[in-house]
């Protein structure tokens, strides 16, 4: 499972959309589904902004769970390298990073200042951390979902029998 979360590759795999998609539906899109609204995965630390300092991509995390996300499609092309914190109004996203498990202003500070020196393992630290939180809401939430259905199924069989 950990060469699953943690990736070195430019673009998600699908075991890592899949991932991301499981935790967006467990989550934030689970609160507010906007129908007819496309969404895409989104690297919340941009590509372009790792590529900046790590040119061949090949000592960040770039393309692990705790580095992903769905965004609306037209929000995320407008975006484009900022970060929800940077981009528009913030305030605006606040529901959205707390759901979402979105780093806070001051670790994407630190994420790129960590980048601007070359720190990038500091910068893998911060995915990984988020990486783990994802992996385990996931987890916690389809554990709490079987145990539903479980109980679900105990009580409507015993209407039959």
């Amino acid at each position: 499972m950990a060469n699953l979360i943690l990736k070195r590759a430019k673009t998600f795999s699908r075991d890592i959309k899949s991932l991301i998609t499981i935790h967006a539906d467990l989550t934030y899109l689970a609160v507010s589904i906007p129908h007819g609204e496309d969404y895409e995965y989104e690297h919340i630390i941009s590509k372009k902004r790792v590529l900046d300092f790590d040119p061949n991509a090949s000592r960040v995390e770039l393309s692990s769970l705790g580095n992903g996300m769905l965004l609306p499609k037209s929000e995320n092309n407008k975006k484009k390298d900022k970060t929800l914190y940077e981009y528009g109004d913030p305030e605006q996203y606040n529901d959205l990073i707390e759901a979402s498990d979105y780093p806070t202003k001051e670790t994407m500070d630190h994420v790129f200042d960590s980048l601007s020196v070359s720190d990038f393992s500091a910068v893998n630290i911060q995915i990984r951390q988020r990486s783990k939180r994802i992996a385990h809401v996931i987890v916690d939430n389809l554990g709490l979902k079987f145990l539903v259905l479980m109980m679900i199924n105990a009580r409507d069989s015993r209407l039959f029998f």
